[in-house]
């Protein structure tokens, strides 16, 4: 196979990771190594990076399983289930939310890869929403995080055990920013607030955040406001109808927005603190009003939220930003079903956030190796690599990348065989979420 001669801005992504791990062990050595600062210190058995490791290449084996590959891996001898889950508890699911973080952020703020990014006037498209997740069903779990009673008035003890899983996910670029576990019934207008202070430290890299339904509220703007931050949010049925209702489809209107009377009461009710605020400012919204074509052929209308200027972005392209946040959806449909997200190691909820924070590592290692192997060889014209194949070799290969180099060359090679054809337009209906948490996990874990 001819390699390109493209010039390749992406670190491989085995060293990505090494290099996340390293930096948060850098940071956090006392909280890794404990009080006594024993944790993680003994040669002959596991590291902190290599349970992290573990917990990105799993593959839903029974645990036994998962240990013995690691042991056959590390040529550590024999290595007990007990002995692999006790390494993993001494781990803070925080720590491998942070590594996640780590590693976005550093291909983000890497120069090289920063101008390789794909872009819309220069500011990255990220799409903010929630789904439902189904966790392991003990009593503890079902306290803390709520159970769904599938529509029916009164809940049982059988019901499953639910919870609100908000993510980040830049729509052009394919990588997951950020990820939060919740309450079932969590407001997802505060988890998108709370992904934007996380970033906080690295949000000149300019986003544009794309919601869906349910996200606007004058909360949201004042938020944004307060940050010059730019958004573009589908509004619900009526929201501020007053304010765009004389707007034609296709077209667009800045207005000032002010609350007052029952609009400011439920600010003062919910949102006391910046009561005040909002009643002394008129914030300028752009309202867009869009007549889209559905599958069947009838038409529909839909009124976007935004602030960005008219001067950089017409009305065509405030509809292509927003049709742009599908992607969101892909990649929970990915996490889930390629991935494998809702099959836990254990029934505790520190095993199970551990796998959701290493399930999105693994999707932007995939995301990654994927571009890489682009580069290497692109996609024959209306075919593009398969994630799921290319998923499975970072899996099975993840362990000898982290030893052997010349792995990582094939691993490209492999990804860049599974191809699959682009067929625009292919939909599919939703399914109603089922209790499907299939886990192997013994009565301690």
């Amino acid at each position: 196979m001819k390699a390109s001669t493209s010039p390749d801005p992406w670190p491989d992504p085995s060293a990505a990771l090494e290099k996340a791990i390293g930096e948060y062990e850098e940071k956090n050595r006392q909280l890794i190594h404990g009080k006594d600062g024993r944790l993680f210190t003994r040669k002959r058995k596991l590291s902190f990076g290599d349970c992290i490791f573990q917990m990105v290449g799993r593959r839903g084996k029974t645990q036994q399983a998962e240990a013995d590959v690691v042991a056959g891996e590390n040529g550590i001898g024999t290595l007990t289930a007990s002995g692999l889950f006790n390494r993993r508890m001494a781990i803070d699911p925080s720590a491998v939310s942070e590594i996640s973080k780590s590693l976005v952020r550093g291909l983000y703020l890497a120069p090289a890869v920063w101008k390789s990014l794909k872009k819309v006037r220069g500011k990255i498209l990220v799409a903010c929403d929630g789904s439902d997740i189904v966790l392991p069903s003990p009593k503890g779990n079902a306290e803390k995080y709520g159970t769904s009673c599938g529509g029916r008035a009164h809940s049982s003890e059988n019901d499953p055990v639910m919870g609100k899983l908000s993510t980040l996910y830049d729509v052009m670029n394919g990588f997951t920013v950020e990820t939060e576990t919740g309450k079932y019934k969590k407001d997802e207008k505060k988890m998108l607030m709370d992904h934007i202070e996380s970033l906080s430290s690295w949000l000149h890299r300019k986003f544009v955040f794309v919601c869906d339904r349910g996200y606007f509220s004058i909360e949201i703007a004042d938020f944004m406001a307060q940050r010059h931050l730019f958004y573009v949010i589908r509004l619900n049925g009526k929201t501020l109808s007053d304010y765009w209702g004389g707007i034609e489809p296709g077209k667009d209107m800045v207005c000032g927005v002010r609350y007052s009377g029952p609009r400011l009461n439920n600010v003062k009710k919910s949102h006391p603190e910046i009561a005040y605020r909002v009643a002394s400012t008129v914030y300028r919204i752009r309202f867009v009003r869009l007549r889209i074509q559905k599958a069947d052929g009838t038409y529909a209308e839909e009124v976007l939220a935004t602030n960005l200027p008219r001067s950089g972005f017409s009305v065509s392209d405030i509809a292509e930003i927003y049709r742009e946040r599908w992607g969101i959806e892909n990649s929970y449909r990915r996490m889930k079903s390629s991935l494998k997200m809702e099959q836990f190691s254990g029934y505790r909820e520190r095993l199970f956030l551990q796998d959701i924070h290493a399930t999105v590592i693994a999707h932007n290692m995939t995301v990654l190796a994927e571009k890489k192997a682009e580069i290497v060889k692109p996609p024959k014209k209306g075919h593009m690599l398969c994630f799921k194949r290319a998923a499975a070799e970072i899996k099975l290969r993840l362990w000898k990348m982290r030893k052997e180099k010349e792995e990582q060359a094939t691993l490209l090679l492999r990804i860049c065989t599974f191809t699959e054809p682009v067929r625009p337009g292919r939909s599919y209906p939703r399914r109603n979420v089922k209790n499907k948490c299939r886990m192997s996990y013994a009565d301690s874990y």
